[in-house]
């Protein structure tokens, strides 16, 4: 395939995923305004905290979800020479071990924890209980069609998980809209309906690539040099995977041990937040991976280091355009979204977007880096800082911090991991380390600066009025959008995006 139809492909597919996106926050943000006036704020604290253990338990099924994906890619893009056939019947082989081992750990330690550790109310004790249950199986139903998905998102057929996104997040809404009438426990009925959400959306999956790829074995494989293979790169995949869930769930159980299940809803409500916001990384990723993991395969590293410098910099002001107003006027927002607006989330949710624009300028490192299956040192480094987020987060609030230092430890800790990520990819990889500060980190940096220095002014000068916020907003946008454009983007970049817009014209 050549260039320029790559390009457009990941320009197609990234306007279908923001698309979802749109549809998908807009609703969740709603339904989430009614959940939390229709539960309450420590019922909406406990499910935080107790789905947040199931995650956390899961953890090797984020890494073995992404080796799955980087698989297919890379056998799809070996064209004739993959064996594509054989490498989902290994996958699925292995999203069913991992389902096994989550219920497995779940109704042992998980529940020991669950009754002996975490700060639940006694009164909602036997709730709790029927809660992670339910939840376990929502997050079984998700296992077992990963594979499913990663097939579909391989074949870069977005428009099929554009739709079922967003069938799935109108389900959910219409799930708060039930429990409302519902006279019993309504926290109970909400995670058992999610469930059932789980089975239809995750069963579509399956059911699409049984019917749309019929020459696929999808039977269980016991092949064991492709177990031992997918395994050992999935191994250090669930490193920096487990690290990672054990910086964001074990936070969550830091709250609620010195705080309590109220602060996790606040927490719980940022995060929402920023899943949200990493929506708008994750798409264009979403959109770009396949082609950063075929090009490799291709060995194509012209196109390759292209896709890394530009996917970086788009990630960085898609997220920064959108991001930037919200930050300056977060009360005004939030105040939008929620009746109440609970103590600290605008702290947070302000720190969330920091530290979301420095993940966002070296996310597409780690796709550069499971593209080429050296990962080892590179997961070490992805692990040692999510550990460090989590045991200075422990020490602090031991120490007596507020809630909100776990948000600048992290920001801390994903600056520095920036600059060992580099090193690590220049010695691995040989990345033309130099030209992506250049390039790409230099242009970020500048851009920010420059673009921020008229919004300070204006949140300095202005009141909280509906008028001054307005103004803010619309200088946010004005600011960014020009100074993206004249120093953020390069000549490359400018007339690609000039030529789609013709394009779209015409």
């Amino acid at each position: 395939m050549a260039a320029i139809d790559r390009s457009h492909l990941i320009a197609k597919n990234t306007l279908l995923l923001y698309f979802r996106t749109l549809i998908t926050i807009v609703v969740t943000f709603y339904t989430i305004r009614v959940l939390l006036s229709v539960l309450g704020a420590e019922d909406f604290g406990v499910f935080g905290i107790l789905s947040g253990v199931i995650i956390l338990i899961s953890f090797f099924n984020k890494s073995m979800t992404t080796s799955t994906q980087r698989f297919i890619n890379y056998e799809i893009g070996l064209g004739e020479k993959g064996n594509v056939k054989e490498i989902f019947a290994t996958t699925l082989t292995c999203h069913l071990i991992v389902a096994i081992l989550l219920v497995i750990i779940a109704e042992t330690a998980g529940l020991w924890f669950v009754i002996n550790v975490l700060n639940i109310p006694e009164e909602r004790m036997s709730a709790a209980l029927w809660i992670y249950q339910l939840y376990l199986a929502y997050m079984v139903f998700f296992i077992i069609a990963s594979p499913f998905n990663a097939l579909i998102l391989a074949h870069e057929k977005m428009n099929i998980f554009t739709y079922v996104s967003i069938v799935d997040v109108l389900l959910k809404l219409a799930v708060v809209f039930v429990i409302q009438y519902f006279a019993g426990d309504k926290l109970i009925l909400y995670v058992l309906l999610l469930s059932v959400v789980s089975l239809l959306s995750n069963g579509y999956y399956v059911y699409y690539c049984r019917t749309k790829y019929k020459e696929l074995n999808f039977r269980l494989s016991w092949n064991k040099s492709r177990l031992i293979k997918l395994f050992t790169f999935s191994g250090w995949m669930t490193a920096g995977a487990s690290a990672d869930t054990l910086s964001e769930q074990g936070v969550n159980i830091l709250i609620n041990i010195f705080f309590g299940p109220v602060y996790n809803a606040t927490k719980l409500l940022a995060g929402k937040i920023q899943e949200g916001v990493y929506m708008l990384i994750s798409n264009l990723m979403t959109a770009v991976k396949p082609q950063i993991v075929k090009s490799y395969s291709q060995n194509d590293t012209s196109f390759l280091y292209k896709l890394v410098f530009s996917s970086s910099k788009f990630s960085f002001f898609l997220l920064y355009f959108i991001t930037l107003p919200f930050f300056f006027q977060a009360d005004f927002f939030l105040g939008l979204w929620l009746t109440e607006v609970p103590e600290y989330l605008r702290i947070f949710v302000q720190l969330i977007i920091v530290d979301l624009l420095v993940q966002a300028s070296f996310v597409s490192m780690g796709i550069l880096s499971q593209a080429s299956a050296k990962i080892k040192k590179y997961q070490i480094i992805v692990s040692l800082n999510f550990l460090s987020v989590f045991c200075f987060t422990a020490l602090f609030y031991k120490i007596g911090f507020p809630v909100y230092a776990a948000f600048i430890i992290t920001i801390i800790m994903s600056v520095l991991a920036f600059f060992a990520r580099l090193y690590e990819i220049k010695k691995t990889l040989n990345f033309p380390v130099r030209k992506f500060l250049s390039d790409v980190t230099l242009r970020l940096v500048c851009t920010t600066l420059l673009s921020v220095v008229l919004p300070i002014i204006i949140y300095i000068l202005a009141d909280s009025s509906i008028y001054w916020v307005c103004v803010s907003i619309v200088v946010c946008f004005i600011s960014t959008g020009t100074v993206i454009w004249l120093v953020g983007l390069n000549k490359f970049e400018k007339d690609f995006i000039v030529k789609k817009i013709k394009e779209r014209f015409q």
